[in-house]
């Protein structure tokens, strides 16, 4: 689980803000950034890295605390940096049901102090700041800085630049299919002309043979007319 990878974050109270910085100096020990900024994506964790390098000669102890420890996962979130070496401390912000609207209100306290005392191989496990320090000498001089946290969103205008790409390209694109469509208008007339022009050809021949045929009709009745009369008055041998 967090807790298990995770070490929980002693909280403290800040009275008042310092200004950002790239880096932040405790006694010897540089931390940097000299603000965490997170990524808010809403329900999931968002990490950032704390580094902090021991520029002295002597080692020097270190521990970690938050105004929001409920909010916060710090591993390791104490220990011993050895002189000219750096360590990394993942810092992890947890789940946001929803997008802030306010600005970042947390903060976290970095202490630090000259440590004579045996270096564990590991530290987040056998090194105990109230143990090796507040326990041992009360009077050790301790360094602190403070850092501010920050809330990182998606910029509104992501949105609003993509949309006006996507407009950008239809325009051109809008352009030329206008080009594109101008002759088809012409070819919609044209295409139907030939049939009303052979339409109209064939109703002169198609009223011209009708009236060949009701002539036709009209000689063939009056013929059986004739025949049928000179048969009637015509009479045959015998009958």
């Amino acid at each position: 689980g967090i807790n298990a990878e995770y070490g929980g974050v002693t909280s403290f109270a800040m009275a008042s803000d310092n200004k950002t910085a790239a880096a932040q100096m405790a006694g010897n020990l540089e931390v940097t950034p000299g603000e965490l900024a997170f990524q808010v994506v809403v329900g999931d964790y968002s990490k950032r890295q704390m580094r902090l390098n021991n520029k002295g000669t002597k080692p020097m102890a270190y521990k970690i605390k938050t105004t929001n420890p409920h909010q916060y996962f710090v591993r390791p979130n104490q220990g011993v940096v050895k002189p000219g070496e750096k360590t990394r401390i993942a810092v992890m912000m947890g789940k946001l049901p929803a997008q802030p609207t306010e600005k970042c209100r947390d903060k976290f306290l970095v202490q630090a102090t000259e440590y004579d005392g045996p270096i564990p191989d590991d530290n987040d496990k056998k090194f105990d700041w109230h143990t090796n320090i507040d326990g041992k000498d009360p009077k050790n001089k301790i360094y602190d800085c403070k850092l501010k946290c920050v809330y990182v969103q998606p910029r509104d205008g992501a949105a609003g630049a993509a949309a006006a790409v996507s407009d950008n390209k239809s325009q051109p694109e809008g352009q030329t299919g206008g080009q594109v469509e101008q002759p088809k208008p012409e070819r919609s007339v044209s295409k139907p002309a030939p049939p009303v022009a052979m339409a109209q050809e064939m109703k002169p021949v198609s009223s011209g043979g009708s009236k060949h045929s009701w002539s036709v009709y009209l000689v063939i009745a009056f013929l059986f007319f004739i025949v049928g009369r000179f048969t009637h008055h015509l009479e045959l041998p015998g009958m």
